[in-house]
């Protein structure tokens, strides 16, 4: 889905926008949900709902409301087509010349933030294989250290 935005960015001439999408989106924002489903890692056993047909047919119900507003958005509203108007330059450099003169505080930032979300994670993830004194509990040993099983060793003639 993210891609197939990328490319309506495309079709509007906003290579720029598409670009950023592809990058933003599908690397940053997928892998960050994917990380955020494994580390959770939360098991819970199945309950069935009761009165679940009251959700699934107020579901359908809001479904096909938006369907048929939309529906009639798109089938009554004019849509005028200028066949002379010429599709603009690329907007890559005027984007990077206010990246880096107008909006440089902002953009740096941005960064920094950016930073210091991907330190909080890492630490998260790496908060329970650590051990210490103080992250210890109490009545438990520890768990075993992994280690290779040794290659038999062959008698020296």
């Amino acid at each position: 889905m993210f891609i197939s935005i990328a490319g309506l960015y495309i079709l509007l001439n906003a290579d720029f926008v598409s670009a950023a999408q592809i990058l933003i989106y599908v690397g940053a924002v997928n892998v960050l949900i994917l990380f955020a489903i494994m580390l959770v890692n939360k098991t819970e056993a199945f309950k069935p709902l009761p009165r679940r047909w009251i959700r699934k047919v107020s579901t359908a119900f809001v479904a096909l409301a938006l369907f048929a507003l939309l529906a009639t958005m798109v089938l009554q509203t004019h849509w005028p087509v200028d066949l002379t108007l010429q599709p603009p330059a690329s907007s890559v450099e005027l984007i990077g010349e206010h990246f880096f003169s107008d909006y440089l505080l902002p953009f740096e930032l941005a960064s920094i933030l950016l930073l210091m979300a991907l330190v909080g994670a890492v630490v998260l993830a790496r908060r329970e294989t650590i051990i210490g004194e103080e992250t210890a509990i109490v009545g438990e040993e520890p768990p075993p250290v992994l280690q290779l099983p040794e290659r038999p060793r062959e008698p020296i003639a």
